[in-house]
């Protein structure tokens, strides 16, 4: 992937050992999102909380591709 034509790759995990080599990913960013535990969650609020860990990955997400498009 990093020889291909895309400017931003972003490898999205819930393992964070991820996290300590981002640095060796080359222009790869890794994005840590905790494991959610869904059999636990009643259905009607798995959505609601979904909703609430993409709220924190889009700004995220916008912010890389707004300082370099």
């Amino acid at each position: 992937m990093q020889q291909s034509s895309f400017k931003h790759i972003f490898l999205v995990t819930s393992d964070a050992n991820w996290k300590q080599v981002e640095d060796k990913l080359g222009n790869m960013q890794v994005l840590f999102v905790p494991a959610l535990p869904l059999e636990f969650i009643e259905q009607k609020n798995r959505k609601e909380v979904m909703n609430g860990q993409l709220k924190q990955l889009l700004p995220l997400l916008t912010a890389v591709w707004q300082k370099n498009p």
